[in-house]
């Protein structure tokens, strides 16, 4: 995920290694160093047995990420992560004959599972650049539908976004479908803002779809929320995000940049990515070059805003919301939190954002991808939403479609509510 530098919202601060987080305690002497957790494509694919020493070697490369890369550290209970340290350890010790590679995987993401962290994962990847599919045992511990559950998202094309003018009760209504966020800097996005506003005076209100969708970069909903408030510095239920950039972090989130310029460069000019991608990598070598101890936790503070102002867009808007909607999908949602015209409806999200910035690296032997989340998101109320997910206004029953119940918002009278 990307923050954009809102004037009067984003205050950065970099604090060096005597700030008192987990993050910047004594960095252990290891024969790992950053350059073994960097993607630098194609993917390998996996072989269908390890050996004990090189389960061994694979378990200890991701011991090592998770004392040096990982968001959560410092948020999560640190006996929670030192169990989990332990019995990695364990599992390391007890695999004395070759061990089939899925089951290896099998068994160090159920390890992963007893952290209260729905990015942090093991899988065997499905294709050559992508992550794989979560284990049966995931999906039924961490609530993960793979049907849908309160109707399908409106956007039924293969791009990220459709937006069409629907007629309920003789209104016209703005439904924007979005099923992922490609990166901030992608062609996809071209004239998705320009649409919206062309549209916002000749219609009753919006219905945002997030149904299914998995994340990305969220900065165009940030942008998005600056449109429909009229400002940028918005009340915002986040007060602070700890963000880990120790050389470490910073590459495996480097990682799932790379992912998406592989994704992308055949379909489109990815020369901003990749420059984005070019800078973040010129960043690890300093903070490497210093020993890391320059570049180990980047805080971002959001600030309420002092005084509620009256906003730009006084109609309706209806976030559309299911199981399956995580992630950016879900810090999205955050945006929105205080617009007095903003609703939710549908069913609890997949509470997937509050570790978030995620990155990925592949272990050495057996080839299993890690994904990790590299920030933590501290909220001015002190709620947890990680694996619970966030709670909708107007809840729908499964089986039912959150469409159906987002358009009775607009049989009101005078086409107003109260969220």
């Amino acid at each position: 995920m990307h923050y954009s530098h809102k004037k009067g919202l984003i205050a950065l601060f970099i604090i060096g290694s005597f700030l008192v987080l987990a993050w910047s305690s004594s960095r252990k002497a290891t024969h790992h160093t950053y350059k073994d957790l960097l993607w630098e494509g194609p993917r390998m694919p996996a072989p269908e047995k390890v050996t004990p020493q090189q389960a061994k070697e694979d378990i200890a490369l991701l011991l090592y990420a998770l004392e040096h890369a990982y968001g959560g550290k410092g948020f999560i209970p640190a006996s929670t992560l030192q169990a989990v340290k332990d019995d990695l350890e364990h599992l390391a010790c007890t695999i004395q004959e070759p061990i089939d590679t899925v089951l290896f995987a099998e068994k160090i993401d159920t390890i992963l599972l007893r952290i209260p962290d729905n990015h942090l994962k093991a899988s065997i990847p499905s294709g050559e650049y992508f992550f794989g599919d979560d284990s049966p045992k995931r999906r039924e511990q961490r609530l993960c539908p793979v049907e849908p559950s309160v109707g399908e998202n409106r956007n039924t094309t293969s791009s990220a976004w459709q937006i069409e003018i629907c007629t309920h009760e003789g209104k016209d209504i703005l439904v924007i479908g979005i099923t992922h966020f490609p990166p901030f800097e992608s062609q996809q996005w071209n004239g998705f803002l320009d649409e919206i506003k062309a549209h916002l005076n000749d219609v009753e209100g919006i219905i945002i779809d997030l149904r299914n969708n998995h994340g990305g970069d969220d900065t165009i909903m940030w942008q998005l929320a600056n449109l429909l408030y009229g400002y940028d510095d918005y009340r915002h239920p986040v007060k602070t995000i700890y963000r880990n950039v120790s050389p470490e972090a910073l590459t495996i989130f480097a990682n799932n940049i790379r992912r998406k310029i592989v994704a992308m460069e055949e379909k489109e000019n990815v020369d901003k990515i990749k420059a984005r991608y070019e800078n973040i990598i010129e960043r690890i070598e300093g903070y490497a070059d210093k020993g890391g101890q320059e570049g180990d936790v980047e805080i971002r503070i959001i600030v309420e805003a002092p005084v509620e102002k009256d906003v730009a867009f006084k109609k309706p808007i209806v976030l559309l919301v299911d199981r399956r909607c995580g992630s950016s999908g879900e810090t999205s949602l955050d945006c929105f939190e205080y617009h007095p015209y903003a609703i939710t409806v549908g069913e609890p999200t997949a509470g997937c954002c509050q570790l978030g910035n995620m990155g990925f690296f592949f272990l050495s032997h057996s080839k299993i991808c890690i994904t990790m989340p590299t920030q933590y998101r501290e909220y001015h109320d002190g709620r947890s939403v990680e694996v619970v997910g966030i709670q909708p206004s107007v809840t729908v029953e499964k089986g039912e479609d959150a469409y159906t119940d987002g358009l009775k918002i607009f049989e009101d009278k005078d086409g107003e509510h109260s969220p």
